[in-house]
């Protein structure tokens, strides 16, 4: 605010979104040192999360080397909106679900898939699964719903993990990412959330 305040014009290079909406007026995207858009931050900052190459909203890991030997496997994982649509980035306080595809190549009695959300620190944070129940052959879809929880801004990784009996014999993990984004629309304005308040942030009932 000082350097603002002396006339000076300072060019801030970043990718943190907080930083840049709380210190710049005016932004430039680049993209591969050409010019995409140049104009207000907030309409920056929303074309660039928007076309954001850190989030990715459909993953297809590669089966077992030997399917024949593995009890089944994830095919397909996406990240959704509330509506199922394929989201690259999560807005913060939006909910959001993730649909797992998979197939098993038998029947897998008290079958259990699982998923894990996994903090930017590597800490492991919640963990949710499906009811069990003995399965047959074939292929599946689950989805996982969080519009309970709101985690503050990050890029987190989800681990899936198949089980059969309380034994996993299939874990998925350093793969899918999920991104919260900074930003958040309040009334069609882009404005940034409070990052420095923990894990999740919630409101209590006061």
């Amino acid at each position: 605010d000082d350097v603002s305040r002396s006339g000076r014009t300072i060019l801030f290079v970043s990718h943190n979104m907080q930083m840049i909406q709380k210190l710049c007026n005016k932004g430039i995207l680049l993209n591969k040192g050409k010019v995409l858009q140049d104009g207000s931050i907030d309409a920056v900052v929303k074309n660039y999360l928007e076309t954001a190459q850190d989030g990715q909203s459909v993953y297809e890991p590669a089966p077992p080397a030997n399917t024949a030997q593995s009890a089944g496997y994830v095919t397909r994982v996406q990240i959704e909106d509330q509506q199922g649509n394929l989201v690259n980035e999560v807005a913060v306080g939006k909910a959001w679900q993730i649909r797992v595809r998979y197939k098993l190549t038998r029947s897998v009695s008290h079958f259990i898939i699982g998923m894990g959300i996994v903090t930017p620190m590597e800490q492991p944070f919640r963990t949710t699964w499906s009811e069990p129940a003995d399965t047959p052959a074939g292929e599946y879809e689950v989805i996982f719903l969080n519009d309970d929880i709101m985690l503050t801004t990050g890029i987190y990784s989800l681990v899936i993990g198949l089980s059969e009996n309380k034994t996993t014999f299939y874990y998925l993990d350093n793969l899918v990412k999920l991104v919260i984004s900074d930003v958040v629309d309040f009334k069609d304005e882009n404005r940034i959330v409070n990052t420095q308040s923990g894990l999740v942030i919630n409101q209590m009932k006061t």
